[in-house]
């Protein structure tokens, strides 16, 4: 993994760790030593309120251990306020009615070709997992592995695939990943977006980038994240500031009344 891409990696989300600095201090408590002079109506109300912290805190832990954290990472978007792997309230993505075909796929997404779908291998789920991956990571991979061979047609687990194959190292394992997804839901910008960052930030394939973004672009054009990141592209990668302004003032026509594009049109004109 190149160095200089070290700080686009998704950040790990560790569990909520209890602030008590007293070992067994909670069990030790009683109404003499810690609530001398409090009515016992009161007494209680705390002592209650007291487990109800610790039992949050417990299956929080739990809950985080057990379950694949999406990343996280601006570059990745996948947990961006305005892209999200679950809008199924959008006009362009409402379910037609489930369409089973062989081996369990199934598939429900406006758009999808079924055709090129049944005659597209599945991505291979049992690819190797770097061995320099942190634990989290390989399980997670496993996991939603797993799922696929169940439910190969799930888009958001290949969503979630991808970006822990790229957190790994595995680069070409998510570009395998995100081209999956982005057959089964043809009509939803984030596999494009997410495709255009890995080629244009980690693969070094420029023109692969842009043709991802701009396709992010077409297949959801009120998605204002869409130009933004594809501005950020321009300067990052291609260092150009006239193709990153003309793409911001082509979201601005499409979406005139977004006040955060017109922000973000000022911002890059003052660079």
């Amino acid at each position: 993994m190149e160095q200089e891409n070290l700080q686009n990696q998704p950040e790990e989300v560790t569990p909520v760790k209890s602030s008590l600095t007293r070992t067994g201090e909670v069990g030790n408590l009683s109404e003499t030593n810690l609530f001398n002079g409090v009515k016992k109506p009161i007494y209680i109300f705390l002592l209650v309120s007291v487990v109800l912290i610790v039992g949050y805190y417990l299956y929080m832990s739990f809950y985080k251990t057990n379950i694949p954290v999406i990343d996280d990472s601006s570059k990745n978007i996948l947990d961006n306020s305005q892209a999200t792997t679950t809008s199924e309230n959008n006009a362009t993505d409402k379910k037609i009615g489930e369409v089973n075909l062989e081996e369990g796929k199934s598939y429900e997404y406006v758009g999808a070709d079924k055709e090129l779908i049944k005659n597209t291998p599945v991505p291979d789920l049992n690819r190797k997992i770097p061995s320099g991956a942190m634990e989290d990571v390989k399980k997670n991979i496993t996991f939603l592995s797993n799922e696929l061979k169940i439910n190969s047609g799930n888009f958001d687990s290949w969503i979630g695939l991808g970006s822990y194959r790229k957190t790994a190292g595995d680069y070409e394992g998510a570009k395998l990943a995100w081209e999956y997804a982005s057959i089964l839901r043809p009509r939803f910008s984030l596999s494009f977006l997410n495709l255009g960052n890995l080629f244009g930030y980690y693969l070094k394939d420029s023109k692969k980038a842009e043709t991802n973004f701009l396709k992010a672009i077409e297949v959801e054009p009120t998605h204002t994240y869409s130009y933004i990141s594809t501005a950020n592209f321009y300067t990052e990668i291609l260092n150009d500031k006239n193709k990153a302004i003309s793409i911001l003032e082509e979201g601005i026509k499409n979406n005139p009344n977004n006040p955060d594009l017109k922000l973000v049109l000022t911002e890059f004109k003052q660079k």
